[in-house]
């Protein structure tokens, strides 16, 4: 029986009482370091977790047994308020998936959850920039892929604090725009008929 290979990114920001010791390198983002990780991942599928370790392994299952059927599973977050968020960003988080869903025509609900897996092919097209994590769905589904959403547990954090504050959702609103004019200007087609025939 075949088994899989599957390659596990955690991007990594001040998490040192969660971690053990890591190679120094200049910051650059959550969306470098991601692209960075599944560019050089091998494994068939990809799992992106964050490193505070809210996001559950347990649901690892969850992930595989949609992926028979799909080719991205985005985790969406269950009981955000009393499993390890404040009201105030389970109130904020729910605003954004709405605008956003209204704006985009995204079918994902709980575009803030970086909890995902996919088929490591399913990045080769998607363009990269900074901000791309929070997209990464939707620009998989433009490129024809299946998409789909599993619950998953939103654990409390261990040690540390989210450093994601106003002036990154700001700047978030105006990657969504780029996403939607990327949306409207992506140009689609097929091939019928190769030649010389292969």
């Amino acid at each position: 029986m075949h088994h899989p290979e599957v390659s596990f990114t955690i991007p990594c920001y001040n998490e040192e009482n969660n971690l053990g010791p890591l190679i120094q390198a200049i910051n650059c983002g959550e969306s470098a370091a991601s692209f960075a990780a599944m560019r050089a991942a091998r494994g068939e599928f990809i799992v992106t977790l964050d490193a505070d370790l809210q996001n559950d392994p347990r649901d690892f299952p969850a992930f595989f047994a949609a992926l028979a059927g799909a080719d991205c599973v985005c985790g969406t977050r269950k009981q955000t308020r009393r499993e390890g968020d404040s009201w105030v960003k389970s109130v904020v988080s729910r605003i954004s998936n709405a605008v956003r869903s209204r704006i985009l025509q995204d079918p994902i609900t709980d575009a803030g959850c970086t909890y995902r897996a996919f088929r490591r092919e399913c990045i080769d097209q998607v363009p990269f920039f900074k901000g791309v994590h929070r997209f990464l769905p939707i620009l998989i589904g433009l490129q024809g892929y299946r998409v789909t959403e599993v619950p998953v547990v939103n654990q409390e954090r261990r040690s540390g604090k989210s450093h994601y504050g106003v002036w990154d959702r700001a700047g978030a609103v105006i990657d969504m725009f780029a996403v939607r004019w990327m949306k409207k200007r992506m140009v689609r087609y097929t091939v019928t008929e190769r030649y010389p025939p292969e």
